[in-house]
This record gives C-alpha cells, structure tokens and sequence, in this order.
C-alpha cells in the first residue's frame, strides 16, 4: 500500500507541473501507427516517440493481459525532448514500480534517434533495485514511408530473479493512400530464445482527430481500438482477444493533456494559419554544441510550415506577417515559392506589412491582398550596388598590392589596387543589379 501511495502522489505532481509553458507550432506527425496507437502505453518502451513529439504532454495509461494475469498503470510527462515516466506493474510474477527517463533528438532532416535508462524497484523488500537501459530510432526518407529499429533491455536486468533478455523491434511503416490508410508491420527478434511474434496493423483515419486500428500477431492474438484528438485533450481505447485462450483478453486506454493543437475530431470550422515573418526568423537551422536544435525559428521551419498547411484540408487561408525581415534574396524566393503553391491550392493569402523596402514588398506581392499600416511607409529605392576602393589610402601608408588577372572579367582584386571601377566591373555588376531588378519587377 505504502508503494501505490507514493506512485500515484507522482501521478498528481506529473499532473500539476504540465500545466505551464509556450505552445510549439511544429506538427505531430503520427505515421507510426503501432506507436501513435500506444502512444502511451508504449511510450516507455519507446524513446523515439518523446523525440519526436517535440511539446509538453502528460498522459495517464492503463492496460491489462488476462492471459499473463498483468495490469499496468502509469503516467509520462514530456518537456520537449525530454521525458520521465512511472508505472506500476502487477503480475502473478512480479510486482514493482518502474521509472523511466528517455531522451529523443532528430539525426538530421529524416531520423529520429532516442535512448533512456529505466529503474526497476520491485515492490518485495528481498528483492533489490534493478535497472536497464533502451535505444530506438525512427527514419522517415519519405511521407509514405517509415522504418524503425527499437532495442530493450540491453542492460539485461534481473527483475525479483527472472532475468530479461535483450530483445530488438524491427517496424516498417507504410501510407499507400494519403492520410486514409496506414498500414505497419512489427518484427521483433530475442537474443538466445523463441522469437516472439511478429504483429501487423491496419489503420484508418476516416476523419480528421480520428483513428480507427485493427492488429493481429503471429499467435492469432488481436487487438483493435480507436484515437479520438480534441485539440489539446486525447484517448485512446483498445481491446485484445487472445488467440491461445479463444477469448477476450483485457483491454487497455490512455487519456493525454498536451500544449499542443492537434487536429480536432470533426472538425466543422476551417482555420487560418499564421506565419510570422520577423527579425528572429533566421536564414538557416541554429544547433547548440550538442547538435541539437535552438528554439529560434528558421527559413527552413517557416517553409515546412507552409508546406503542411497546402496539404491540410483543414486550412482554409493564411495570414502572411511581415515584419523587420534579415533574409537574404535567395531564401525570400523560396518562402515566396511555397506560398505561391500554397495559393494555388485554393487558399487565399492576405499579407500584413508593417513597413519595408524592396525584398519585403517583393514578398509581399505573392499575396491576393496586401494590408498596411496606415504609419506605415516603404522604401523602394531599387536595386544598387555600392563598391569601396583603397588604392589611394594604401598609397598613403606604403602599401602596394601585386596581382597578375588570369581572365578578362577578373576583376575581384580591383578595390585592391584600383581607385575607381574598371569597364568590366561596372558590366558585371550592372548584369547583376539588372537581373536582381528583373526579378522583383516581374512578382
């Protein structure tokens, strides 16, 4: 009793401390079906799940196996990549309190990686503590396509004496159809032992915030359930049926608070995106010395943004604000790029300008309407060049500067040793300016 009592006092703190911090705008992608189906009850065994949700979530969970005689209840909490858990599991075997603290983190544009460390505290005084640890990841090279590999008890722990094998989950995951169908095979291979058995599921989504699930394993054992999203409140119900037993076989759910938006159940409304365009949107991606992501906003953030929002059907326009932009030309014209298909899909794009020069109008252009502040003024002055030359201050100081050109329009060197632009730099320089021009004339 004294151990339940501290587990579920953990349950109530998790609860409390979720509540605080900022929303995150990136998008739950859950294309791993047979993950996203346990979100919480796998989300202990699996690191890459709290990698990849990249929000502050906590979830309750329950699941029970009347075959194996278990019942399992716990909790996760998720502060970015970060995340604890504790459970309680009760067997005829064994009864103890699990905590668990994985870590997830994205390898580049396409994988997801994870690994945590889990304590075993058996709830028998003459058995000691235990502990283990697991690694995950999870490649997506393409919208329709995930593979995962997960490895458990790598730390072969020996829980109240009954020793845990290393055991290794091989998933590839499959979107045949768009968002409809979702298809996941799970192979899962045990180190000097029987193999368990394989599984296979089939989900359908047959409205947006909702996941309709079927899966059966090697044994003819089935499970089936189904996720309801309502914003930032979810559950998930399942049920299993036990091939050996021919029979019902327990059942399992999970109820989660997120500070995120998810996509709600029969949605009604259509939503109008956002997207913020200032000073702390940066040209490229930003990594700590760890080689993990800042929380400033990039180019690239923006872009995938964009992106998702064409393809959601409940996206019905955007708000396009421009502030004090620093991007470079090139970036300018890819963000323009993504909203121009994002307008060609039928939705409207109303750009709010504060104030700005040619870049920012250039951009702004890409919209059905521009909106400005009345206070509000623009600088179009052009494009233009402006070149220094220090042949007369090196003179002064006694320096010169010896260079033999190789070429005609070599003319890097010049502000070197020249005090005015030659022909050939004021011709390459004019092309440039005239095709920068070109370009923001024909927007």
């Amino acid at each position: 009793m004294r151990w339940k009592s501290i587990f579920y006092f953990i349950i109530f703190i998790c609860g409390i401390s979720v509540v605080y911090g900022d929303e995150s705008l990136n998008l739950y992608n859950r294309f791993n079906p047979y993950a996203s189906t346990y979100n919480a009850l796998g989300a202990l065994e699996n690191p890459s799940i709290l990698g990849y949700l990249d929000d502050r979530q906590f979830t309750l969970f329950y699941n029970e196996s009347i075959s194996m005689g278990s019942k399992n209840i716990g909790s996760v909490i998720e502060f970015g990549n970060f995340g604890f858990g504790v459970s309680y599991f009760d067997s005829s075997d064994a009864e103890f309190l699990r905590y668990s603290i994985p870590l997830g983190f994205r390898a580049g544009d396409y994988m997801l990686m994870g690994l945590g460390l889990s304590l075993f505290d058996p709830v028998k005084p003459e058995y000691g503590f235990a502990w283990d640890w697991y690694a995950g990841a999870i490649f997506i090279p393409a919208r329709f396509l995930n593979i995962s590999v997960f490895g458990q008890h790598l730390g072969q722990p020996s829980v109240q004496g009954i020793p845990l094998k290393r055991r290794v989950n091989l998933g590839v995951g499959l979107k045949p159809f768009s968002e409809l169908l979702e298809l996941y095979g799970d192979f899962s291979f045990v180190e000097h032992g029987v193999d368990p058995a394989n599984r296979y599921l089939i989900a359908l989504n047959p409205f947006s915030g909702m996941r309709i699930f079927f899966g059966i394993t090697g044994d003819k054992d089935m499970y089936g359930g189904i996720n309801l999203d309502f914003t930032r409140f979810g559950a998930s119900f399942m049920g299993n049926y036990s091939g050996e037993k021919s029979g019902y076989d327990g059942k399992g759910f999970a109820i989660r608070y997120s500070k995120k938006h998810y996509d709600e159940l029969l949605t009604l409304s259509k939503q109008v995106i956002l997207i913020r365009l200032d000073n702390t949107v940066k040209d490229g991606v930003e990594e700590d010395i760890f080689g993990l992501k800042k929380k400033s906003r990039s180019a690239v953030d923006i872009i995938r943004d964009i992106k998702y929002a064409t393809k959601d059907s409940g996206v019905a326009g955007m708000i396009l604000y421009i502030g004090d932009i620093h991007l470079s030309l090139s970036v300018i014209e890819e963000i323009r790029e993504a909203v121009r298909y994002f307008r060609e899909s039928g939705k409207k794009v109303l750009v709010f300008l504060e104030s700005g020069d040619d870049i920012s109008y250039f951009l702004a252009t890409i919209g059905d309407r521009i909106v400005m502040n009345e206070g509000g003024s623009l600088y179009l002055k052009g494009a233009s060049s402006q070149m220094l030359y220090f042949k007369n201050f090196f003179e002064k100081i006694g320096l010169r500067f010896d260079v033999v050109a190789v070429g005609e329009y070599k003319t890097a060197f010049e502000p070197l040793v020249e005090s005015k632009a030659s022909e050939r730099r004021r011709e390459q320089t004019k092309k440039i300016i005239e095709s920068l021009q070109g370009i923001i004339n024909d927007s």
